[in-house]
């Protein structure tokens, strides 16, 4: 299938596992140029090694997406090094099980930089990238922001909070020729 993608410039973060590797290795399929990031050098070295077995050449990073000034260097090497960004999928997240009403104030600022915050912020630094050729920003939303699930109520307020920020971008970046979507897979089987 051609789906036009050879030679975009792809960021993805939280790339080496679940959707975020197959996504990577679905856009390396068709020729783009892929670049991850995870925090997990275990999870990096294993990309790797994967992505090498089926002969594909993606650059993977060490970066804490929670740490804004590296996620902020790590949108800029790849915008400085390619020149530009054609597609940005923000995928990392992590998962809190724990109902609101016994959730720490540590863990709810942890979840909410991770998943709501980061997915901002790496929107906002690739945009100096794709406004002049345009581009798109995808973010792994969930059912879990649709569907109260008490359990992981922290994970699925960001989710649903992730919706809504896609839909202000994508009318905010609409003049620049930037498409910006969700997706929002259910249960899956994967690492988180």
């Amino acid at each position: 299938m051609n789906l036009n993608l050879k030679d975009k410039i792809v960021v993805i973060t939280g790339g080496t596992s679940g959707i975020g590797k197959a996504t990577a290795f679905a856009f390396a399929n068709e020729g783009a140029t892929v670049i991850v990031c995870s925090r997990s050098q275990t999870k990096i070295d294993k990309f790797l090694f994967d992505s090498d077995q089926l002969g594909y050449h993606i650059e993977a990073m060490s970066v804490d997406i929670s740490n804004f000034k590296s996620l902020k260097a790590f949108i800029d090497y790849v915008g400085n090094t390619y020149g530009r960004i054609d597609v940005l999928f923000n995928n990392a997240a992590q998962g809190h099980m724990d109902y609101l009403t016994q959730l720490s104030l540590e863990d709810w600022n942890a979840v909410i930089s991770s998943n709501l915050t980061s997915a901002w912020l790496a929107s906002k630094y690739v945009v100096q990238y794709m406004k002049k050729n345009g581009g798109s920003i995808i973010s792994t939303s969930s059912l879990a922001g649709r569907i109260a699930t008490t359990s992981i109520g922290i994970y699925g307020i960001t989710k649903s909070g992730l919706s809504a920020m896609t839909k202000l971008l994508a009318s905010e970046l609409a003049p620049y020729h930037i498409r910006v979507n969700a997706v929002s897979p259910g249960v899956i089987s994967s690492d988180m």
